[in-house]
């Protein structure tokens, strides 16, 4: 399993790549500089993706939405009449149920993440060295 948390996020983010080179026509007769561009495009996308999605998991593990979790069930318990008298947990307790759950740290995501955008720093220095109009 601790294998697979690793190896998910990298094979979603090829198959994404070869959705947008697929959507862009990458396969068609272009040029390699449009090539080499519309690869460097793909990873620098998918490689922002993971590492925003992984950003905001590990923010999340960290208690940065507690609060605002707290106050969106809070705001549903108010809007459902039958609950609405019912005995509810402070912000507190809320607190000391969210630190005892188990949360994934994002850290899954990040490395893909920056590994995508490693490759498409280098895609792009190899087409403004060579391909530059």
């Amino acid at each position: 399993m601790s294998k697979l948390r690793w190896i998910l996020p990298a094979v979603a983010g090829v198959t994404l790549i070869l959705l947008y080179l697929l959507w862009n026509g990458f396969f068609s007769a272009l040029p390699a500089s449009d090539r080499v561009r519309l690869l460097s495009d793909g990873f620098f996308l998918v490689g922002m993706l993971l590492l925003a999605v992984g950003v905001l998991f590990f923010v999340r593990k960290q208690g940065g939405f507690d609060g605002l979790g707290y106050g969106l069930k809070r705001a549903g318990q108010a809007l459902r009449l039958r609950e609405r008298h019912s005995d509810t947990e402070s912000y507190g307790d809320y607190l000391m149920r969210m630190r005892e759950e188990e949360r994934s740290g994002g850290l899954t995501l990040v490395l893909p993440g920056l590994f995508f955008l490693l490759i498409a720093t280098v895609l792009t220095f190899v087409f403004h060295l060579y391909f530059d109009v």
